[in-house]
């Protein structure tokens, strides 16, 4: 009669960090080899359906598009986030137009100039917390801002961060 558990209690397993962020890597390359699309977009999709695979694979298999476009998710493949020179080109945001100027565009196209998207970024994930649910700097565009993109525009203790942020591990 002793061993008998109360109405309220419930089993469960305490996770360390590491063990998490392993389970979620597997679930990324699943779904991404799944898919075929790339791990950042992956766990984009997974993140956007709180981690739950299953119901993923079922809705992106009944409409691809559509779960892409609700993820923010645009599956380019052809394109690297890289910072470039454009020839004649103004950042929408801040107005320069040197000619030495970087810019970066998402998958979505629109383009900013190096500065303002590590300023964006840093903003975002360091004094607004967010993780993994930034959007592009351009009005009403809800593409993500992917992982790559992130590394790419941010120094490397904003990146660390942006990966580790322990809200961001489940419950986004």
């Amino acid at each position: 009669e002793k061993d008998r558990k109360k109405n309220y209690e419930v089993d469960f397993i305490v996770h360390s960090v590491e063990g998490i962020v392993k389970n979620q890597d597997d679930e990324v390359n699943h779904v991404s080899n799944i898919l075929g699309i790339q791990r950042q977009h992956a766990a984009t999709l997974l993140r956007h359906f709180r981690w739950n695979k299953e119901r993923l694979i079922e809705r992106y298999m009944d409409d691809s598009r559509e779960v892409l476009n609700k993820a923010g998710v645009i599956t380019d493949n052809t394109r690297t986030p890289k910072f470039i020179k454009i020839p004649g080109f103004m950042c929408d945001i801040c107005c320069d137009d040197d000619e030495d100027l970087y810019t970066l565009a998402l998958s979505c196209g629109h383009r900013f100039c190096r500065n303002c998207y590590e300023q964006y970024l840093t903003q975002k994930i360091k004094e607004e917390g967010e993780s993994r649910r930034i959007l592009c700097m351009a009005n009403n565009c809800n593409v993500i801002v992917d992982e790559k993109t992130v590394k790419l525009a941010v120094n490397k203790d904003i990146h660390e961060r942006f990966m580790f942020n322990p809200y961001s591990i489940v419950f986004e």
